[in-house]
């Protein structure tokens, strides 16, 4: 019974003191993979995890991923059950979902007797806390995203007066892409101030969480990442994670620190580590929290996730960039109008010359302004040095200056109509 009652501690106490403000179902809503990398992932996790710890990199992410965790948390009559996907689209933006249930059951209330002393067992209770959360991210440029998420809280006790909670919270973040080493990324969930709002008419407040993070990619394959959180009455908490991929597409190591608050002003420190396995689009991830506070929370966890899952290294940041830069750069291009030159044959040419030729005018006009943003274009990667894309912007100008050549021929044919 010692056990259910340090388990329900720490659910409560993660956020603080439970009688002030409700818990951080946040800090519970990570899969495996975060858990070992200190629940970092505000700037270093593109996968199904950033449904909750940033929306914006739901923007960011390349292939569409869902995870899944369950766990007793080391504790008899207590379950932990975490799940969350994301869909990749070409649409408007990516979208994700993401469920988390905890609870601990079987709770004896104790009584002592005023007269002989003796404990009297009492009634039997459950808790239970859920969050359920839908982001969505947008990436604007190859280098910058934003994204927002709604969330649904609910939380409760069962076999008492108590009853349950409810209440909605919004989270925003953005994620910004330095260069191909550095990422940035800030997030705020429940930017309001929100309630939760018992059935008994008590109200616990579900206080903002802010969030900053960076990730920097060390060399191929190692990423490093570093975060802090803040909320009111609370200590500033920090979390670090390095993860490697040893080979490329198939194993990984991952290290972590991560800091849970004590009391207002101060926090301790726990250490985590794990492994994954990914084969063939399915990835297995092992995580140990080592609670250095109550030793008797120190647990192992497993997550599956279905979905690639490709290591971040400098050639293929670039080749992204590349790839988001040559899409633009086609878009633009299928978006020049095709000029069809007039038939010999059509008698009627005379009447319609001059309005012909105003539209072969305007015609050239968008080709002079493309041609010139084409130019800039080459001069910023000359600057960077980037060949491949200047190569590329080369041909497009050549292309570009024929088109404007033929519809010139064509204004000098109409002139002589």
């Amino acid at each position: 019974m010692r056990k259910n009652w340090l388990v329900l501690i720490l659910i409560l106490g993660m956020a603080g003191s439970a009688l002030a403000q409700g818990a951080d179902l946040f800090r519970l809503s990570v899969n495996a993979r975060s858990l070992a990398l200190g629940r970092t992932g505000v700037a270093n996790l593109l996968d199904s995890n950033s449904v909750f710890a940033n929306p914006a990199a739901v923007g960011f992410t390349k292939n569409s991923e869902i995870s899944s965790l369950y766990s007793n948390n080391a504790a008899e009559d207590s379950d932990y059950f975490f799940i969350s996907g994301i869909m990749s689209s070409n649409w408007w933006a990516n979208l994700g979902m993401g469920v988390l249930n905890a609870g601990v059951y079987r709770l004896n209330i104790t009584s002592r007797e005023p007269d002989t002393g003796r404990i009297v067992p009492g009634a039997t209770y459950n808790y239970f806390s859920q969050l359920y959360v839908l982001s969505g991210g947008r990436s604007f440029s190859p280098n910058f995203s934003l994204g927002a998420g709604i969330n649904y809280f609910r939380e409760g006790f069962t076999g008492t007066s108590v009853g349950d909670a409810q209440g909605m919270g919004l989270n925003i973040g953005l994620l910004w892409q330095l260069n191909p080493r550095f990422r940035l990324g800030a997030v705020a969930q429940n930017l309001w101030s929100t309630n939760l709002n018992w059935s008994s008419g008590h109200v616990t407040e579900l206080p903002r969480v802010n969030k900053i993070g960076a990730a920097f990619l060390v060399w191929e394959g190692m990423t490093a990442a570093a975060e802090t959180s803040w909320q009111k009455e609370l200590p500033m908490l920090t979390h670090l994670g390095l993860e490697w991929w040893p080979i490329k597409k198939f194993i990984q190591f991952r290290l972590g620190l991560d800091q849970t608050p004590r009391s207002t002003s101060t926090a301790f420190t726990n250490y985590t580590a794990g492994v994954g396995l990914s084969l063939g689009g399915v990835n297995f991830d092992y995580a140990y929290y080592l609670d250095t506070e109550i030793q008797e929370n120190s647990a192992h966890y497993f997550s599956l996730a279905l979905g690639e899952r490709i290591p971040e290294t400098i050639k293929e940041m670039k080749r992204v960039e590349e790839r988001k830069t040559e899409e633009v750069v086609t878009k633009e291009v299928s978006a020049t109008p095709e000029v069809v030159a007039p038939k010999p044959e059509e008698i009627s040419l005379r009447k319609i010359a001059k309005p012909r030729m105003a539209v072969l005018q305007g015609k050239l006009k968008k080709i002079d302004r493309y041609l010139k943003e084409l130019n800039q274009k080459l001069y910023l990667a000359n600057r960077k040095k980037d060949q491949k894309t200047a190569g590329k912007l080369k041909e497009l100008i050549q292309e570009t200056r024929k088109r404007k050549e033929e519809i010139e021929r064509q204004i000098k044919v109409l002139e002589n109509l």
